[in-house]
């Protein structure tokens, strides 16, 4: 659906294939009938019974992504945009910390070249380092746990550090308040130490020693978010822009693409609406430009592979969920293929940094493998 969501992304109902469990298993209980040779009854005068059957259940335990399968021929191909938000961010916000963490060049002027309606489809021109087959890059979130941190270097970062950096970084993108991420790493506290029934830890505690580690995570989710803020200072005043600026648009909000969203609420005298107006201004102008930057690969891709007359009505795109097209593509030009496609969707759009898309490759949605995996070339 086009307009099944307020910030622009395409949504999916009967069946919603954009929320089908990526771990959760199904259990698929199997019969066995098995048959049962006469026997005596055991009266000692010598009585037999006829044969019997006996069933035997017995419990599978499969993804209910294996359901879905490519066409003959084919396998199934996913292709995920990397931190498609998180990069979206640092080009309009053009914080130069976050610019360099994800690989790309604060100041490029390539902001100005986007708004002035630059883009570049199939390869035909591309932000610097806007591949796939460059040089690996470390760790995002271990790079902007780094600098929340001050670490010298990101290896010195630890898997605490960088599970807190990932939260704050979701926080901010989703306009996640210092309680809200106080209960995050709470709960992800609880989880790490075994004591995943969280009722029975709260009636075990007392209320005095609930209240001491709900402030103790609040006060360090709110030292991390400050950290994150003088880490990377634009962000904070690109979020303060665009609410000041929808403020004088009268509520008017627009993503990277040009997509409008009217919040009615920005400037009323309610606190609560005119917060919760605030959060939606920012979300939709974040969200809203990564579904832009989909929507411009999905249409790079149609022109650009599914019309060539190599690939025309014999690659089939399934469906798109979230930030992820999921293609079938025979196996005789699947690396050809794989390659076309990543242009097309790291070459979709100008920003400042560059687009990485990730591939997986499977026999079904719920067995799908890095494509490095399989011995790509």
């Amino acid at each position: 659906m086009q307009y099944g969501t307020d910030t622009g992304r395409l949504s999916c109902v009967d069946p919603n294939l954009q929320n089908l469990p990526r771990i959760g298993d199904v259990d698929v209980v199997t019969t066995t009938s098995t048959t049962i040779g006469s026997a005596s009854d055991g009266d000692g005068g010598g009585g037999h019974h006829p044969p019997a059957s006996s069933s035997v259940a017995s419990v599978l335990t499969s993804s209910v992504r294996r359901a879905f399968v490519p066409l003959p021929g084919c396998d199934l191909v996913a292709f995920d945009y990397e931190q498609i938000e998180l990069r979206v961010l640092a080009h309009l916000s053009n914080d130069a910390q976050l610019v360099d963490a994800l690989g790309g060049h604060s100041g490029s002027g390539l902001h100005g070249l986007m708004h002035a309606g630059a883009t570049a489809i199939g390869g035909e021109a591309t932000a610097r380092g806007a591949t796939t087959g460059g040089a690996q890059e470390i760790d995002i979130h271990r790079k902007i746990a780094a600098v929340i941190f001050r670490k010298q270097n990101p290896t010195q970062v630890t898997k605490e550090e960088r599970t807190q950096a990932k939260r704050v970084v979701f926080g901010v993108l989703y306009g996640m308040g210092p309680r809200a991420l106080a209960a995050q790493l709470n709960h992800k506290r609880r989880a790490d130490t075994g004591k995943t029934r969280r009722l029975r830890c709260v009636v075990r505690m007392g209320p005095r020693a609930l209240a001491a580690q709900l402030n103790e995570t609040f006060e360090h989710a709110l030292y991390i978010q400050n950290a994150f803020k003088q880490g990377f200072p634009h962000l904070e005043k690109y979020h303060a822009r665009v609410v000041a600026q929808c403020r004088q648009e009268n509520g008017v909000v627009r993503t990277l693409c040009g997509r409008i969203r009217t919040l009615v609420d920005i400037n009323d005298s309610n606190q609560s609406k005119r917060s919760l107006a605030e959060r939606q201004a920012f979300n939709t102008v974040i969200q809203g430009s990564a579904a832009d930057v989909v929507k411009r690969a999905m249409s790079a891709v149609y022109d650009h592979v599914l019309q060539d007359a190599e690939f025309r009505g014999r690659i089939r795109l399934h469906c798109q969920v979230h930030d992820e097209l999921v293609f079938s593509i025979p196996r005789e030009f699947l690396h050809r293929a794989i390659v076309r496609i990543q242009e097309c969707m790291t070459s979709c759009i100008l920003l400042s940094v560059p687009l990485r898309v990730a591939v997986q490759v499977g026999c079904s949605y719920g067995s799908l493998v890095s494509y490095h995996q399989k011995g790509a070339s």
